[in-house]
């Protein structure tokens, strides 16, 4: 074993010797997530991206098909919703451990796979093995494969380490003496590296900084600089023109969807600040990964002290600086870096999808590949052809495996169900910023029917950010299951004074004031509803004055009724049907309205009795 360590051994006892650490790899990953098969679903994208799903349900269908690709909600992602399909055939929604098993599944292969092409690159089995096996059982990593819906991440990087492999079969026989065969064999690698590219895309835009990672691997290991840089972007440029085009697709889903956060949700400086805290504190949390949770707020600049604040932002430039220095000699440092902070930059939260979150676990999955390789090499290097160096070298790589996987194996239990994950992640957050977390949780046990604990949880929320509409409404709604209506009302009252507030918000506490027969507060929240509608909203001005009617009508308010009820019928953004349904609806539910309909005139114009 040492002798693999520095020496290229005979083919022979590679295979054999490759077959035994694939195996280690594979009891690795078995140890830490064997667990998930008696795990549930999470509150969190497991439901809206999946088990509650209309089409995901409906299976494997030619519309499930045009769904996959024309959805793009939170973006594109078409390969994973097309394998969801067909795990909702096989497992439905009440067999979690099938959706797990698929997520452990290609976390493995993407271990092997991984192990296999440092192995090719390179001919080093244990570096390899070593940068193989950290990617297997870092806790970072079970965030990507004990969360359901993270099938896109895990499927994602499955494609594009195989592309990967393409790349180097490729660039063995393009730089290989020419010949017919050899740019046949170099033509039919890139068509499959290219297929996979797409794929990877496909089930999820993540590798959008794929060409300059193989410009990377040019560098350090392909070691081509005997090519000019021209030449290996010219090559590369299909790949680039596939990456511009997917990262537009994403951007304008984003713009689409409206939830890009603008500078007044985050300023650039936060932006910039964030950036810099977040790459320290991956770097701090690969070595020492502890308190690990699902999110991570943004932090406020005024917690951060100035040290701290300095020191993240010098410390990628030292690093930078500390590798371009040995470049030479040691190129394994500098490409693993700018490997680690180039795949880090674009989750770095400069462009922010409107989640607001600072940094997750996941995203560190594809960065740690360069960073565990810089280590591996660096580890090889130093221990030389001294064999006191090499067996202590193998000692700290085992034992920091081993830690690494004790800590896996904890983290993973943390995701047993919702109320676990999101209590540890409750735990490990700041008192400041555990916010989302708190409602999170509380929403997990509002799921388990234990409203009590849930309102508790509410009121701690409400307490740490009492200026957030969404929190303040879902207490408001705790208190309607509690049947503290009054309590329910004075909540919503609170919210709609609130600036950022939107009419969907009050439409929908309205409503609830309305079946409770809460009337003049309907009234009134439901004309600030109207108040707030955007012009453009011609649909949701229609339903708000079609239950403002109705609500005014519960007050004897007639005559007001009927001129929001004309309104209603006014704009053509509701179709007639669903307008005649909404009348027929109210005439059962409303007090006093039967005799209303059969006394107004301008209605038989509009729908027929029945």
């Amino acid at each position: 074993m040492a002798a693999g360590l520095n020496n290229k051994p005979e083919p022979q006892q590679q295979d054999i010797w490759q077959l035994r650490l694939g195996w280690i790899i594979l009891l690795a990953v078995g140890v830490v997530y064997g667990q998930t098969w008696n795990f549930d679903f999470i509150n969190y994208d497991d439901a809206a991206l999946i088990i509650q799903d209309p089409m995901i349900a409906k299976g494997v269908t030619w519309e499930g098909l045009e769904y996959a690709f024309s959805s793009s909600f939170p973006f594109l992602m078409p390969l994973n919703r097309l394998v969801n399909m067909v795990q909702f055939e096989l497992f439905g929604s009440g067999y979690a451990w099938g959706y797990h098993l698929t997520n452990v599944w290609f976390h493995l292969l993407n271990s092997l796979i991984l192990f296999h092409l440092l192995t090719r690159m390179t001919a080093r089995l244990l570096p390899a093995a070593s940068v193989a096996l950290l990617f297997a059982v870092h806790p970072m990593h079970v965030e990507a494969v004990a969360w359901v819906s993270e099938l896109r991440e895990v499927m994602s990087f499955f494609f594009g380490f195989l592309a990967m492999v393409n790349y180097h079969t490729f660039v063995t026989w393009r730089d290989a003496p020419w010949s017919a065969e050899n740019h046949r064999r170099a033509q039919h690698a890139f068509r499959w590296l290219l297929f996979n590219t797409i794929c990877s895309l496909l089930a999820k835009p993540m590798w959008v900084t794929f060409p300059f990672l193989l410009l990377l691997l040019d560098w350090w290991p392909l070691q081509r600089t005997h090519r000019s840089i021209w030449f290996l972007v010219k090559e590369k440029i299909s790949l680039f023109l596939l990456i511009i085009f997917f990262a537009s697709l994403t951007v304008a889903s984003y713009q689409s969807l409206e939830i890009l956060a603008s500078l007044a949700d985050l300023t650039l400086e936060t932006r910039f600040a964030n950036m810099f805290v977040s790459w320290a504190l991956y770097l701090g949390k690969t070595f020492v990964p502890l308190e690990l949770g699902l999110i991570y707020p943004y932090y406020d600049l005024a917690e951060l002290a100035w040290w701290q604040l300095t020191g993240a932002i010098l410390l990628p430039f030292c690093l930078t600086g500390l590798a371009w220095w040995v470049r030479e000699e040691q190129p394994w440092w500098m490409m693993g870096w700018l490997w680690f902070i180039g795949t880090l930059l674009p989750v770095s939260g400069l462009i922010n999808g409107g989640n607001l979150v600072a940094m997750t676990d996941r995203w560190s999955y594809l960065p740690h590949v360069g960073l565990f390789i810089a280590l591996a090499w660096g580890v090889a290097h130093w221990a030389g052809k001294s064999k006191g160096r090499l067996w202590g070298a193998g000692v700290v790589v085992a034992v920091f495996c081993l830690y690494l996987t004790v800590l896996a194996w904890m983290q993973t239990s943390y995701w047993q169900n919702s109320i676990t994950i999101w209590q540890r992640t409750a735990d490990v957050t700041g008192e400041k910023r555990k916010g989302f977390a708190l409602h999170m949780l509380a929403l997990s046990y509002l799921g388990t029917k234990e409203d009590g604990t849930a309102l508790q949880l509410m009121e701690k929320v409400v307490e740490l950010a009492p200026q957030d509409a969404g929190y303040l409404n879902y207490r408001a709604i705790l208190l309607v299951r509690l049947k503290r209506h009054e309590d329910a009302f004075d909540t919503w009252e609170r919210m709609a004074e609130l600036p950022r507030v939107t009419h969907v918000a009050m439409a929908e506490a309205a409503k609830i004031m309305l079946m409770q027969g809460a009337y003049p507060r309907a009234v009134s929240m439901y004309q600030r509803a109207l108040d707030r509608t955007p012009p453009k909203e011609k649909r949701s001005t229609a339903l708000i004055n079609f239950y403002l009617a109705r609500s005014l009508l519960g007050m004897g308010e007639t005559s007001q009724a009927e001129e929001h009820f004309q309104r209603f019928f006014q704009l053509d953004d509701v179709e007639m049907d669903k307008k005649c349904g909404l009348v027929r609806e109210s005439a059962l539910e409303t007090k006093g309205y039967p005799e209303f309909m059969a006394d107004w005139k301008p209605l038989q114009s509009y729908c027929k009795k029945k």
